[in-house]
């Protein structure tokens, strides 16, 4: 049995993925957390 749909898993999974791989954070102007990765993928959060 599965905890929820396939493709959330997926998008979860991705997720975990590339926080595995962040090398450096910032905060911008408006205040968005941004994760870079060594890949060089970011990813950004906004309240």
């Amino acid at each position: 049995m599965m905890a929820c749909a396939p493709a959330l898993m997926n998008q979860e999974q991705k997720l975990v993925d590339l926080l595995s791989t962040v090398t450096s954070y910032s905060i911008d102007q408006t205040g968005a957390l941004i994760l870079a990765s060594t890949s060089g993928k970011k990813l950004i959060a906004r309240r």
